[in-house]
């Protein structure tokens, strides 16, 4: 992450993450437990900087269950209500969006891509060259086929526009996918936010994705991450679409495998009605055919799709590193099956119940789906956390009330009840 490591980088971002949204007025609320839990993986991160590896492992829970248990809880509406988006005004939420987008740009410029971006722009070459990724990477990035294809194909048109040396150098393509993809998030996030409640919800969306330290720290590594959290923002401003969801499901899903989990809620989003669920798949399938065609480049399609799931999902089930709780407390390790089967079970029930709808209740399940995976995993870095940022920001920051419509029919400014005054 170079200089996103720096205290002096991101400890601003993180304070005016924080004075933009925490309650001044009441310091023992839900509002102020969620932005301490959003910042909380800095306490971690601290550790792992140090080199301090069981403490830094140990310490990304405790956020993590914190806002696996807020947002599900929120799904079902319980904690729903968000009484004020931000403490500040619309226009200055939008200005220091531009001078935080700026440093996040700016700073990506000298900042270095590790082994994930590597892999990204030489699974581009080989398709350029017309050679499937999987099986074919280079001894330095041996296990770099581990991801969709379509993880590739972004990379695809950076190299043809700057060209790649062979070499783990600079690599410009990866570079400028990663400032690709934290604009278009950025842009995603204002469409979602616009659409939930209007101008300030807009704001405060882009601001948050803007400030908020993992941001930057996934865009300086110039991993996927923040690519695939691009995919969930474009989800999320085309969520009223069945046609939108299903592409973004298998958006993501051909990038980092993992929305999958989100498949049944975002499908069952309209409920038990065939013309949603036909747009869902007809979105999921139109994205596969434009993606997975890579496994036919070869012309051996079954060797293809065989070397596809051995060097993805099963590599990734199978994958035992220190980076994870049980990795590092082994004695809990027969624990890790029985929570990833319940996280799937989740996936069904909250697919189907409460029956009530709303972009609100569909951003915080998808949080929860996506953390509960997380803490399930064989695997777990800091960039992780920009998987579930767009639905985390969108599910607890904009403000509503009881009378406010959640999916954005009604964008009038949240009231306090009690005084009859504009709190918003």
């Amino acid at each position: 992450g170079k200089q996103a490591n720096y205290w002096y980088v991101w400890g601003p971002l993180a304070l005016v993450f924080a004075l933009a949204f925490m309650r001044t007025d009441r310091l023992f609320s839900l509002r102020n437990l969620d932005i301490l839990a959003l910042l909380g993986f800095l306490v971690s991160h601290g550790f792992f900087r140090e080199g301090v590896v069981y403490e830094a492992v140990l310490l990304w829970y405790p956020p993590l269950i914190y806002l696996f248990l807020r947002t599900l809880l929120m799904g079902f509406g319980i904690g729903e209500r968000v009484e004020k988006t931000s403490n500040l005004p619309t226009w200055l939420l939008l200005g220091l969006t531009g001078l935080a987008g700026g440093l996040v740009l700016g700073l990506n410029f000298d900042s270095r891509v590790i082994d994930v971006g590597y892999a990204g722009v030489v699974g581009a070459d080989l398709i350029l060259h017309g050679t499937i990724p999987y099986g074919n990477m280079p001894d330095d990035v041996g296990t770099g086929d581990t991801y969709g294809p379509l993880n590739y194909l972004l990379y695809a048109p950076f190299v043809v526009l700057f060209g790649f040396s062979g070499q783990w150098d600079f690599l410009p393509a990866a570079h400028a996918l990663s400032v690709f993809a934290f604009v278009a998030g950025a842009v995603a996030l204002f469409i979602a936010g616009w659409r939930l409640c209007g101008p300030k919800g807009a704001a405060a969306l882009v601001f948050a994705w803007a400030t908020f330290p993992y941001t930057l720290y996934s865009a300086n590594n110039n991993t996927n991450d923040v690519v695939v959290a691009a995919v969930s923002a474009v989800g999320l401003a085309a969520a009223a679409s069945p046609l939108g969801r299903g592409a973004s499901v298998a958006a993501g899903f051909a990038v980092k495998l993992y929305p999958l989990i989100l498949g049944p809620l975002w499908m069952m989003h309209d409920g038990v009605r065939r013309r949603p669920i036909v747009d869902f798949v007809l979105g999921c399938l139109g994205v596969v055919l434009l993606t997975f065609w890579v496994l036919l480049i070869d012309g051996r399609p079954v060797e293809a799709a065989t070397l596809f799931f051995e060097r993805t999902l099963a590599f990734q089930g199978a994958r035992e590193t220190p980076w994870t709780i049980f990795g590092q407390v082994p004695v809990l390790g027969f624990l890790q099956q029985p929570l990833l089967a319940a996280v799937i079970l989740l996936a069904f029930v909250v697919a189907v119940w409460p029956r009530k709808r709303t972009i609100r209740r569909l951003a915080a399940f998808s949080a929860a789906l996506v953390i509960g995976f997380q803490l399930t995993t064989n695997y777990w870095y800091y960039p992780y956390v920009t998987w579930f940022e767009p639905f985390v920001f969108l599910a607890l920051l904009p403000a509503t009330n009881e009378k406010t419509a959640l999916d954005g029919e009604d964008v009038r400014p949240a009231t306090d009840n009690r005084h009859g005054t504009e709190t918003d």
